[in-house]
């Protein structure tokens, strides 16, 4: 028998050591209430794109949007280049 864990279409899920220790929905958060100022890049140490957002208020909005849409399509990464989870940290 295996333990492999089958995930809906909806909610991937990557191997354990790869996803992130950051909150996926912490990351959703500040990206939609301080997004063009890069809070989002700063949460999860990618602090020179964060400064670069921060300066050009999200690349005119454009980065904005594209960060929020890698978001909810679970394809941002932290700076260590992890898929961030569903939860976090508090995986089981």
């Amino acid at each position: 028998m295996s333990n492999t864990r089958i995930s809906s279409p909806s909610e991937p899920t990557p191997p354990p050591e790869t996803m992130s220790p950051k909150n996926r929905m912490l990351t959703l958060t500040l990206a939609c209430l301080g997004g063009f100022l890069g809070l989002h890049r700063f949460y999860l140490g990618r602090w020179k794109s964060g400064l670069l957002m921060l300066l050009t208020l999200g690349g005119l909005f454009l980065w904005w949007i594209v960060d929020v849409f890698l978001l909810l399509s679970w394809r941002m990464k932290d700076a260590d280049g992890r898929l961030l989870g569903p939860t976090g940290s508090e995986r089981s």
